[in-house]
């Protein structure tokens, strides 16, 4: 019985080491036709080149945007050309046929396809494979038993490169494929150039978006001056002076339509400035910068107020602002108009006229050579600069049962008195009505 035991596990181990031996060989197998084909495909691909430099202006005259010229083997073994020697097989390991077709995307510019036809259809797996062995110009056009790839379409090694191949004739899936360009019947790389070419300027210049895909946030510690990445947003960042930084200025932001629209305020973002298109009250753009708590106004707020904490100087000032003299207000030294141009301020909380006398108290000094007259704060009771002090003349307080109507600021010059309106207060004599008004 232990015999036997033995002998099965001796069977299984030696069933195991075929199925592995068999599978490296298989691997083997397709390495060494990847390798052959992308040793022919190189020999291939530089006699296409030599031949389109030299023939650049019949292929330019013949090949259009939608239809390619053909370029067979034979044609580069000809005698007369000798690009490739007579014993070079039109076909690779799997049996596809070589040939070239270029079109002309733009007058003078030349794209073109080394590519296969028929034979074997290559998975994509293999067909990747062959193609990294040809390096950057090396590709395929995908069977696509992967999933990972979009249909009449050629992808270079790594995805490095991508052209659309409906417009040439014989581009089918499972095929391999190597991109080169010229322009004015030159050889040029699919890629983006570090130095300057003389002459050729398209070198150096993108033909497609750049995504940064290096995300950085604003501040962060960077190592390479020039170094560009971006925010996650979208918003470009360079490496200057050992931090990452917002290209333009980082305190001037994209307005936004109402104040409800301005973003958080906080320390990330202090000291940016936006404006507001459409304010709450008025019109007009407003300016606000954020000053780490909140959007604080630079001039006009969103209710249409100013604060300035200083000084203004300015020319005439139109006081648009109405109330009526007696009608409460806040805050005190807030000024208005009465609606006919007599100027109001808040005082005490109520709206009153702003006398054209000076108030005064009695006893206080004063120089008639500069006031005759005072008014008392509440702007009831006059004093005569009398001796050089503030006094209450005889016949100040008259007694009268009626009070005659006056204007705003009127005063009666035989007693005194002072008229805040309507009526005099305290009450004027009869005698006064014989005296002219003066405001």
């Amino acid at each position: 019985m232990g015999e036997m035991i033995g002998v099965l596990i001796a069977a299984l181990v030696a069933l195991f080491g075929v199925k592995t031996y068999s599978d490296y060989q298989v691997h083997s197998n397709n390495n060494i036709l990847a390798a052959t084909t992308a040793s022919q495909w190189t020999l291939i691909n530089t006699a296409a080149i030599n031949y389109i430099q030299t023939n650049a202006v019949a292929i330019q005259a013949t090949a259009t945007a939608t239809t390619p010229a053909m370029i067979t083997v034979g044609m580069l073994q000809a005698p007369a050309v000798g690009l490739l020697p007579t014993t070079f097989t039109s076909t690779n390991p799997y049996q596809q046929t070589w040939q070239i077709e270029v079109l002309q995307p733009t007058a003078g510019n030349l794209q073109a396809l080394v590519m296969t036809t028929g034979g074997t259809v290559l998975p994509d797996k293999q067909a990747a494979n062959i193609a990294n062995l040809m390096g950057a110009t090396g590709g395929f056009i995908p069977k696509n038993d992967s999933g990972l790839y979009v249909s009449n379409t050629a992808y270079g090694t790594a995805g490095s490169w991508q052209v659309p191949t409906t417009s040439y004739m014989n581009a089918v899936p499972g095929e391999l494929a190597a991109l080169l360009y010229f322009n004015k019947g030159q050889l040029q790389s699919p890629y983006l150039y570090r130095n300057a070419v003389p002459g050729q300027p398209q070198l150096n210049a993108m033909n497609t978006p750049l995504i940064m895909n290096s995300v950085q946030s604003m501040g962060q510690v960077c190592a390479t001056s020039g170094a560009i990445a971006q925010d996650g947003n979208g918003v470009l960042l360079s490496c200057q002076s050992g931090t990452w930084q917002q290209q333009g200025s980082a305190y001037w932001k994209d307005p936004v339509t109402n104040f409800a629209g301005l973003p958080a305020c906080n320390a990330a973002s202090a000291w940016q400035t936006r404006i507001v298109q459409m304010p709450g009250v008025g019109a007009g753009p407003r300016a606000y910068t954020c000053n780490g708590a909140g959007w604080a106004a630079l001039a006009v707020d969103q209710n249409g107020n100013i604060y300035i904490p200083g000084t203004a100087t300015m020319g005439n000032a139109a006081i648009t602002g109405t109330a009526t003299v007696g009608g409460t207000c806040t805050p005190n030294g807030l000024v208005a108009q009465d609606g006919i141009g007599t100027l109001l301020s808040c005082q005490s909380g109520v709206w009153g006229p702003s006398s054209e006398l000076p108030v005064v108290t009695s006893g206080q000094s004063c120089n008639s050579s500069v006031n005759t007259l005072g008014v008392s704060s509440d702007r009831q009771t006059i004093y005569g600069c009398q001796a050089g002090t503030w006094q209450l003349t005889a016949g100040a307080t008259p007694t009268v049962s009626a009070a005659p109507a006056c204007n705003l600021h009127q005063i009666c010059v035989s007693t005194y008195q002072y008229c805040p309106g309507p009526l005099w207060d305290p009450y004027c004599s009869t005698q006064c009505s014989a005296y002219t008004w003066s405001c």
